[in-house]
């Protein structure tokens, strides 16, 4: 352990060699960190000296003496939470009322104050909430941001605790994001350029990609590709000639080497050299490749190849491919449960050298397999995961024999980067996959000081390129990954009609109206063989009718078992969608604790619940003619200007056909809930009664005229001659509903968070962008903008990309109003009303960005209303107020009241 006092410790190469060996230790440590602290809810009196007590002593920074505590001291200019002299000021807050990073750099200003008055000799601040820290640099004023549960996987970012330069994720992010940029340019320019040379240009780049890593990461001597390439630039020599002699170096063995420029490379071999491209650049090319050798590739992680694989294809291709990077918070949320859980548990179990030996002679035959492998991301957190747990076998191996770390490794040997396996169907995107992994290895090799021979490189023939639909999938241990995201509608078009034909006649009993990802699962059952852990990254539509029923339903039916889910979140990359991460034991049993959304549950249904539901949620007869599409215009000619409305208003009678014309946008993002257009509406009336309004009718015929010369529309109703004057849906049902009451209620159709408002019956008209539903109580109202009507809609709802669809059908029709809505539902939903439109008007804002701000900590008072909210809808239904934070919970209690209310009558939403 390392004393407290951090000016008496070893200087660099000591600290260096303690980071080596005690980096798996303290990402240990940070978990168990992390777990104990991830629920706290106190205010940082209460807490904050435990809470850095514990997360120094994960550094091993151990404070013996009471009296060296670093807490409460008096900088001369206030008293700072925590100092330690020459390193860190650190600054805590309460939680409950600095809930963002926004709300934490407020207080920024205190901690500079403390940085001040210890004449600015403290290199770095922290400002943490419990749940968040917050590291600023006080030499360039920059700021990076953790979260508690991300602690682990970034213990270079407190190097600085050990006097060790840190590396902040932000650094990498960036110099990332410049690679993938000028690489991606490289590649593209050469692709357009040399359209007939598209194998030669893929190799070309994929060796430039290596050695820019390998010069920087010791596999090549330093500067070796860059002096090359300045060679190249300044016209001293051509890169056909002269990186083709160096790539010949590469893959020549070092007896036969010559002195010279390249005397010191060493011998690669390997798929990857053993062909040399002599291609010429241009001075952009050789511009783009220049300023790439100036960036550290040691600080580039390997999932860069994703992100310069996907920028550098069309958009076309992507989608037609259903290709999409998958970013590692979300990879994690498959390798965890999948992978490392089950490795974790074996070695937190050991208690000899027998023990350990008999593990690791385990993992060495340990197999992965990712069947859409894309450029490998998936494979190399997995590798890099895995060689992380071998890491920490060798050093309990060394503590238990006292053998050396090296002795240690010769022992036992190590887990080959040949177990991992992949199928991809793009070429380029295959090869990259070996490329990544093989950086990987000598990054870890770097990391964990492995001996393990980082050269020559080896031969991965398990990556390879096919479609995983096609080929034979080879007996592994564990599946992972991200298939392809094309919906079922989408197939013919993306794949062509051959392959359609093929697909329909190669999986016969396959559901025809569920997505392409179901097929990878279809291959699960049919080629991966009993017991094996399976991961996917799938669309939100995998728990939902036609894809479930090809996937998830099948996984339970064979005899499998869900044992780690999340149900439904944002995608982390590029495609705007919500995904499903499914974790399955294929045709097994699954033995230990399931989680299902991060809480540990005892079933999860193949709908992702933590219940069983046999039947779909029935329409309920009491909900039926009281929610209706808005009306369909067809064209622009009904819709008026504010201005225009105005003028027809000052003729008293046009009161009557004229209206405040109410979209999507409108109850959502305007500060006012007032639309900003009008519309003419003469309902279904017989011209007739039509030309009792002569200014109007005149205006309308004009603009209709004018639509027509403008569209090509083939439509039928006010195209035609006969009824140009009526609108192409005139909803006559919605306006019989609302024709008996003073207001109705308004909810966008395509919504993340359904928002509910109340218009004017009399005065206004909906659009078809949203849902207008035939009651005026706040009790109704209430109750629809409940979190249980929420958990309801995002339940039955389907999802269209990255919105969610609130229809009249399948959610409002199909919801279980309770018997007897208290009356504090409506008392609350009325303040919250008038509370919201306060804030929208004097803040100017819609409600879509009110709520955003609310759930990002603003707001308290309409927060609390709403929680007041939510307590009387429980009370409304007789539900435990202490399970509404449960969405499961919920939608079982919803589940079976619509069950109840419905269970003589056969109609199915």
């Amino acid at each position: 352990m390392v004393s407290n006092n951090l000016d008496k410790q070893v200087q660099s190469q000591a600290d260096k060699k303690f980071m080596q060996t005690q980096y798996t230790s303290i990402q240990d440590n940070l978990s168990k960190f992390y777990h104990r602290w991830k629920d706290y809810s106190k205010n940082e009196r209460q807490g904050y000296q435990t809470f850095l007590t514990e997360f120094f002593n994960c550094f091993g920074i151990v404070f013996h003496n009471p009296n060296d505590l670093p807490f409460e001291v008096n900088t001369g200019n206030g008293f700072a939470d925590a100092f330690i002299k020459d390193i860190v000021i650190i600054e805590m807050k309460d939680k409950n009322k600095f809930r963002t990073k926004a709300d934490l750099l407020d207080q920024l200003p205190q901690a500079l104050k403390y940085w001040e008055a210890k004449k600015k000799n403290v290199p770095y601040l922290i400002l943490c909430n419990f749940h968040v820290f917050i590291i600023y640099d006080t030499r360039d004023s920059k700021n990076y941001s953790l979260k508690i549960s991300e602690l682990e996987n970034n213990v270079e970012s407190f190097y600085f605790l050990l006097k060790l330069n840190p590396t902040f994720i932000p650094e990498q992010e960036e110099v990332t994001k410049k690679s993938a940029q000028l690489m991606g340019q490289f590649y593209k320019s050469l692709r357009m350029r040399l359209k007939d040379q598209d194998e030669e240009v893929d190799l070309f780049v994929l060796q430039c990609l290596f050695c820019l890593f390998s010069e920087d990461i010791g596999y090549l001597p330093p500067q070796t590709f860059t002096n090359c390439v300045h060679r190249i630039k300044d016209g001293e020599d051509n890169s056909a000639n002269i990186l083709s002699t160096l790539f010949k170096m590469m893959d020549e063995k070092d007896l036969n080497r010559k002195k010279g420029r390249f005397q010191n490379v060493r011998y690669f071999n390997g798929p990857l050299f053993c062909i040399k491209p002599e291609i010429v650049l241009n001075d952009n090319e050789e511009e783009l490749l220049w300023q790439s050798c100036q960036l550290d590739w040691k600080n580039v992680r390997p999932e860069i190849f994703g992100a310069l694989f996907e920028s550098s294809q069309t958009k076309k291709i992507r989608h037609n491919d259903g290709m999409h990077f998958t970013f590692e918070e979300d990879i994690m949320k498959v390798i965890k449960p999948c992978i490392l859980d089950f490795w974790n548990e074996l070695v937190s179990n050991c208690k000899s050298l027998a023990d350990l030996r008999e593990v690791h002679k385990k993992l060495k035959t340990y197999r992965i397999l990712d069947p859409a492998c894309g450029s490998g991301n998936f494979l190399v957190v997995a590798y890099r995961e895995l060689k992380a747990i071998e890491a920490k076998i060798f050093m309990e191996y060394k503590q238990l024999s006292g053998e050396t770390y090296e002795k240690v490794q010769e022992i036992l040997e190590w887990f080959p980067i040949t177990n991992m396996y992949g199928i991809e169907i793009n070429p380029f995107s295959s090869f990259l996959t070996k490329v990544s992994l093989w950086i990987s290895k000598k990054l870890i090799r770097n990391q964990y000081k492995l001996t393990e021979p980082d050269l020559p490189l080896e031969d991965l023939k398990h990556i390879i390129s096919a479609d995983a639909l096609v080929v034979q999938w080879n007996d592994v241990d564990v599946v992972v990954g991200n298939p392809p995201y094309i919906g079922c509608k989408m197939i013919r078009k993306a794949r062509g009609d051959k392959y359609f034909k093929w697909l329909g006649e190669r999986f016969r009993d396959h559901n025809k109206m569920s997505d392409y990802c179901t097929y990878w699962f279809e291959k699960v059952f049919e080629d991966v063989r009993l017991g094996v852990r399976v991961g996917f990254v799938c669309t939100k539509t995998i728990s939902q009718t036609n894809s479930r029923r090809a996937s998830l339903d099948k996984v339970i039916e064979s005899g499998g078992t869900i044992f780690n889910a999340i149900s439904h979140q944002k995608w982390s990359g590029e495609a705007k969608v919500h995904v499903s991460i499914v974790n399955f034991l294929n045709k097994s049993n699954f033995i230990g604790k399931k989680v299902l959304n991060g809480k540990e549950v005892d079933i999860i249904s193949s709908r992702l619940l933590a219940f069983q539901m046999n039947e779909e949620a029935k329409i309920i007869s009491a909900n039926l003619n009281k929610a209706f599409q808005g009306i369909t215009t067809l064209g622009k000619a009904f819709i008026i200007s504010d201005k225009e409305a105005r003028s027809l208003l000052k003729v008293s009678k046009n009161k009557d056909v004229i209206k405040q014309f109410y979209t999507a946008s409108s109850v959502v993002d305007d500060p006012q809930n007032k639309p900003s257009e009008w519309i003419i509406d003469f309902q279904n009336w017989p011209i007739e009664k039509v030309r009792q309004y002569p200014e109007v009718l005149k205006l309308l015929k004009k603009r209709i005229e004018d639509q027509k010369k403008t569209t090509r529309r083939n439509k039928t109703r006010n195209q035609s001659n006969e009824y140009w004057w009526q609108f192409w849906r005139s909803r006559p049902d919605l306006r019989a509903a609302i024709s008996k009451i003073r207001r109705y209620i308004l909810v966008s159709r395509h919504t993340k968070y359904p928002i509910f408002i109340f218009v004017d019956a009399k005065t206004a008209l909906p659009e078809d962008s949203t849902v207008a539903i035939a009651l005026q109580d706040y009790g109704s109202l209430g109750i629809l903008q409940s979190k249980f009507h929420t958990d309801w809609y995002k339940y039955q709802c389907s999802t269209l990309g990255y919105s969610l669809r609130y229809t009249n059908t399948t959610v409002f029709q199909t919801f279980p109003f309770p018997e007897r809505i208290d009356p504090k539902v409506g008392q609350y939903m009325e303040q919250i009303d008038e509370t919201r439109k306060q804030i929208c008007r004097s803040d100017n804002i819609g409600l879509t960005t009110l709520y955003n701000n609310m759930n990002e900590g603003s707001y308290d008072l309409l927060r609390k209303l709403h929680k007041k909210l939510d307590d009387s809808v429980a009370d409304s239904y007789s539900f435990d107020r202490k399970c509404i934070h449960s969405q499961d919970l919920i939608i079982e209690f919803l589940i079976s009241l619509n069950y109840e209310l419905t269970k003589n009558t056969s109609k199915v939403s």
